[in-house]
């Protein structure tokens, strides 16, 4: 189940929830890119919910990378300028090469502020604010870690603290501010960075921190409640569709309103999806006997390890295959057309990111592999 790395034992659990996650994320932009399919109410309905259940997305991510970092760094060695030292290299600057990629793709006539502001706010194109906010949690991450030591012992009532204050942020912003007619600077500036701020997850943060200092306590606490985890991942399940359609049936919101990523019920959502995947996870590890040999790890593993390449470069295979995949929408039903889109964009991005990875001054822009891996022995 373990295996050795970095003077610390390695978790599969992270590694096939990140693989999972990042086939999620492919998704979810699959299913919101795809839009021409049918552009009934019916359908259209039924895909801004699909979409909300995909909302989980980011939570998740952002949990993994805090439950990583804390897990691997939380050691009397951690060497800050090390650390950061190979942030800059292996993060920041393949982050700054493709905004100025995007930039340059979907707004070819930008000035140098676009490319500036862009790069400042991780605006380039759609998934690229997540790697801004994975570089906020980089730069905090010493102080976190002592935060997290000295509530080693509270860790209840801290994650139930900080969890009330994302619940009352998210409200806020969801509740009020969306819907104020009259917003002034501030609240529009507030509108335009929760999704890039790491406020917004701080539960989700804490959450992945303390769970990391005590991951044998509570591998040992989802064994013992998996029944109870199912039940409340269903009930958070139901309710959240139940909260879609309430808010468009019942208060006359829009889709868009209905299926927006930053809303309360997407928080009790995300953290059931957290432990249900945890519970699956650890549930399949422990009836794997050869996990180093198993070949469905194996390719999870290959997924995890290109998931930074993966996450920066499937939105162009993705509008690519959109594109091609719309001369088909007469002959083809549109739950196929997704369902292929998203298998086939998983794959060519896959593909092109192992083979990078094996590429000489250009691997460092998708990330590097811990291990090696082949593609075709995974």
């Amino acid at each position: 189940m373990i295996k050795k790395q970095s003077k610390k034992l390695r978790r599969y659990e992270a590694d096939i929830l990140r693989g999972v996650t990042i086939f999620s994320v492919m998704g979810m932009h699959t299913v919101a890119t795809i839009t021409y399919i049918d552009t009934n109410n019916t359908y259209l309905y039924i895909q801004y919910l699909i979409i909300l259940l995909f909302r989980y997305n980011r939570q998740v991510f952002i949990f993994i990378t805090a439950f990583i970092l804390v897990y691997i760094y939380n050691r009397p060695d951690f060497n800050v300028r090390e650390f950061f030292k190979k942030r800059i290299f292996s993060i920041i600057i393949p982050y700054i090469i493709w905004s100025i990629i995007y930039v340059f793709i979907f707004n070819r006539h930008a000035t140098l502020w676009k490319y500036i502001y862009d790069i400042l706010t991780g605006s380039a194109y759609y998934q690229l604010y997540y790697i801004l906010l994975a570089i906020q949690l980089y730069l905090l991450l010493p102080f976190f870690i002592k935060i997290l030591n000295k509530l080693k012992d509270k860790t209840v009532i801290t994650l139930t603290i900080v969890s009330i204050i994302q619940i009352l942020i998210i409200s806020y912003t969801y509740f009020y501010l969306k819907n104020i007619p009259d917003k002034s600077t501030l609240d529009n500036i507030i509108l335009a960075i929760q999704d890039k701020f790491i406020l917004f997850y701080i539960g989700y943060i804490f959450m992945g921190g303390f769970i990391a200092l005590h991951i044998n306590k509570f591998e040992r606490e989802v064994k013992k409640y998996i029944k109870q985890i199912y039940v409340f991942f269903a009930l958070s399940f139901i309710a959240t569709i139940l909260s879609y359609i309430i808010e468009t049936k019942i208060f006359n919101q829009s889709i868009y309103y209905a299926s927006s990523f930053m809303q309360p019920m997407i928080i009790i959502y995300s953290i059931s999806i957290i432990l249900l995947f945890f519970s699956i996870t650890l549930n399949f590890i422990n009836k794997t006997k050869d996990i180093n040999n198993n070949k469905i790890i194996k390719f999870i593993f290959l997924v995890s390890e290109s998931s930074f390449g993966l996450y920066l470069i499937h939105p162009i295979i993705l509008d690519i295959i959109s594109y091609l995949l719309y001369f088909l929408r007469l002959y083809i039903p549109g739950v196929i057309l997704v369902i292929l889109g998203w298998f086939i964009t998983f794959l060519i991005s896959l593909l092109i990111v192992v083979i990078a990875l094996n590429i000489p001054y250009i691997n460092f822009l998708v990330g590097k592999f811990k291990r090696k891996i082949d593609l075709f022995n995974a």
